[in-house]
């Protein structure tokens, strides 16, 4: 009889396994949640008293405000791409460390873009252009940075701000915004994903009629899904409620892992000043190209995340890497490392041996 391998999923930060409490809400909720919450019976109108329950104790959970106006969608980006599309907005203003889903959708914008430093910190223009929107991540999903993003709002003060919190939802307090922008599947909902509307917010209402049409004139996007709102609620709940712990429990687990790394000389891409969220772990590898470790980690069960394709396969380096003015040869060799919460010493054991067997056969 063979034995299973033993497997260690470090690639959170792109999407977190739910736990199985909340794939059993998810089933039960699937169960009781399935009429068209469209219609005119009775079975539609309690769905649509749940969705506005719903809605609350979201905005609730991530911005300390019931009152805020929710926006449902099936992920961060499809978000994006609604908000995009709004008539509302004329110029933009975002960095080069975020997302590409954001640099895609708020292109036509013509948008002004910040640099980062060394440290990956995005700074603000000097002379900064009036801008409509402005678009920071709260944490950057490669490098974990964690970023004042109410000091970048502060040089914009007529602009629309919207955070990018889809690392940082559930795993630290959300900075305030009037857009917030959440993703289930980097808490451990089975999908899902939010825009939170300042219920006060300078360009609500706006926004809010327009993707109401988009939805119920233009049919640009689908039903919501109740039982998966639900979840999403349900997962961001759990999360709150142990975020504290897992951040204190990550924090000793990230220095075990930096101290083993360094007998290979492989050391983390930011300084140690630098605020970081707990979650992410991005190292640099001495001489090996990261997507090759990626796939040699793979088949020992231990699952990562490069920064880049290889450049056997790619002709581009991880983005995040060059923003902070890394060589091409360096942002060819950045790790990323992505945490649950509930890893435990015996985790970075495995992980630290199945990476010294992989970099002895590179």
């Amino acid at each position: 009889m063979e034995c299973e391998m033993q497997e260690l999923y470090w690639d959170c930060a792109a999407a977190m396994p739910p736990d199985r409490e909340t794939l059993d809400f998810y089933r039960r909720m699937m169960e009781e949640h399935f009429a068209n919450q469209e219609a005119i019976h009775l079975l539609a109108y309690r769905e649509r008293q749940v969705l506005e329950q719903a809605e609350r104790e979201l905005a609730k959970l991530v911005t300390g405000r019931a009152a805020d106006r929710v926006v449902w969608g099936g992920s961060a980006t499809e978000i994006f791409r609604l908000i995009a599309a709004s008539p509302v907005f004329k110029s933009a203003v975002f960095s080069t460390l975020e997302h590409p889903a954001v640099h895609a959708n708020f292109k036509h914008l013509a948008p002004e873009i910040w640099q980062a430093g060394t440290d990956g910190k995005i700074i603000a223009a000097p002379e900064a252009e009036t801008a409509e929107l402005a678009c920071f991540h709260q944490v950057q999903s490669e490098l974990g940075v964690i970023q004042d993003v109410s000091g970048l709002f502060n040089a914009l003060p007529g602009a629309c701000r919207m955070v990018d919190a889809v690392q940082a939802a559930g795993k630290m307090a959300v900075q305030d915004a009037d857009i917030t922008v959440i993703s289930g599947v980097k808490f451990g909902s089975p999908g899902g994903a939010a825009a939170i509307l300042r219920h006060d917010g300078k360009f609500t209402e706006a926004l809010w009629k327009h993707i109401r049409i988009l939805r119920s004139e233009k049919y640009a996007v689908g039903r919501i899904s109740v039982p998966l709102v639900l979840t999403m609620v349900y997962a961001l709940q759990r999360a709150v409620d142990v975020q504290n712990e897992r951040s204190g429990n990550l924090n000793a687990l990230r220095q075990e892992i930096i101290a083993g790394c360094r007998r290979w000389d492989i050391v983390p891409v930011l300084p140690d000043n630098v605020p970081v969220s707990p979650y992410i772990l991005s190292l640099l590898l001495p001489v090996q190209q990261s997507a090759i470790v990626v796939r040699a980690l793979s088949e020992k069960g231990v699952f990562t995340a490069s920064g880049s394709a290889c450049s056997a396969e790619s002709d581009e380096p991880s983005a995040a890497m060059l923003a902070i003015r890394r060589s091409r040869n360096e942002a060819y060799r950045a790790l990323r490392l992505s945490f649950r919460g509930n890893e435990s010493g015996k985790d970075v054991k495995f992980f630290l041996s199945a990476l010294e067997t992989v970099l002895k056969n590179y």
